[in-house]
């Protein structure tokens, strides 16, 4: 089984990616209002991890709207403020948080993390064998092939998924696709413009300025993804998927904590 990178960002593009404020950026916003809307459902005293989660802006969101989430990064950032810090874990492994914690995990959520990995299915395997009361992975990526330019290089992406390779990759590793689409169609369009015209595309994220922009934006794309079908081409695709089966265990895969 492959294993994880030791961090997915290094810390010069974690600084271009994150800066200060991303949170209020409109993708990410947006980004949160669409991934709630995706949620399957779950019990109440289910757990919610977002693996990879960065500066955990997802995880506070997500809070907010009452779920009990968490987040966990192998990197580390910038201190988070201290409503959230007991709930992000920097420098962890996701599957080495106590087995107790891992127990209680209903959701796993992967956002912007697969397309960076040359083995995905081995790590929803792991997902699924690491987290052993798990019912379901939402997941979201870069999409379309076409779309590709130095931002997916810089960023050490692997590749852009589209319908027929995401159905591929949950198939092959048990997961059941309950619903699936594109978003930021708006983006599509914006983005394959940029490489036709300019070939070119900004590979970092400016300081957040005028938040009301953004807030606005934010809206307009969450009530495009609300209007416009999934079929529709996108910069991001999204899954929402059920574990359809486990692997047996042996005793010396059983938890020893």
């Amino acid at each position: 089984m492959s294993e994880v990178p030791s961090s997915i960002l290094d810390e010069e593009q974690r600084d271009l990616a994150y800066p200060p404020g991303t949170e209020f950026h409109f993708w990410n916003q947006s980004r949160c209002h669409i991934l709630f809307d995706k949620l399957p459902p779950l019990d109440p005293d289910a757990l919610v991890i977002d693996v990879g989660c960065g500066p955990g802006a997802t995880v506070k969101y997500l809070r907010a709207k009452g779920l009990d989430a968490i987040g966990c990064d192998l990197a580390a950032y910038r201190e988070p403020d201290p409503e959230l810090a007991p709930h992000v874990h920097y420098a962890q492994d996701a599957f080495d948080l106590p087995v107790e914690t891992r127990r209680r995990v209903k959701l796993v959520l992967l956002l912007d993390v697969l397309e960076h990995m040359e083995d995905p299915e081995s790590f929803l395997s792991r997902c699924i064998e690491g987290f052993e009361n798990l019912e379901h992975v939402l997941l979201m990526m870069p999409a379309r092939s076409e779309l590709w330019t130095g931002f997916d290089d810089y960023y050490g992406h692997v590749r852009r998924y589209d319908g027929p390779s995401l159905r591929a990759l949950c198939g092959e590793a048990r997961l059941e696709i309950s619903a699936m689409g594109y978003c930021f169609h708006g983006l599509y369009l914006a983005v394959g413009a940029s490489k036709l015209l300019w070939r070119s595309r900004t590979i970092g994220v400016k300081p957040i300025a005028h938040h009301w922009a953004h807030g606005l934006l934010a809206r307009l794309f969450h009530l495009e993804e609300k209007l416009l079908p999934g079929s529709l081409p996108g910069t991001t695709i999204w899954a929402t998927t059920s574990v359809a089966s486990r692997p047996a265990r042996s005793e010396r895969d059983q938890p020893s904590r």
